[in-house]
């Protein structure tokens, strides 16, 4: 689970909270820029992951530097 301790990319002081949610390529891509440096990414990911697991349903969104189509394809891979 994410610690509020730590300042994540997508919740800093000015961050597009928008940017993470768009559907505009250049947004995800910049959204996933921004995850790349986050101290929280891998965090993110495996909360994101766990939530989607447990409710059997697909976040929105940029969570962990990952798309819903990327984290699909996570958890594919991870089946076969």
């Amino acid at each position: 689970m994410l610690s509020t301790d730590v300042e994540v990319a997508c919740r800093k002081p000015g961050a597009d909270p928008n940017l993470w949610f768009s559907a505009r390529k250049a947004n995800i891509e910049r959204a996933k820029i921004e995850c790349s440096n986050c101290p929280a990414v891998l965090a993110c990911l495996h909360d994101a992951l766990e939530f989607e697991r447990i409710s059997k349903t697909t976040l929105l969104g940029v969570h962990g530097g990952t798309t819903p189509s990327e984290r699909r394809k996570m958890k594919m891979k991870r089946i076969a």
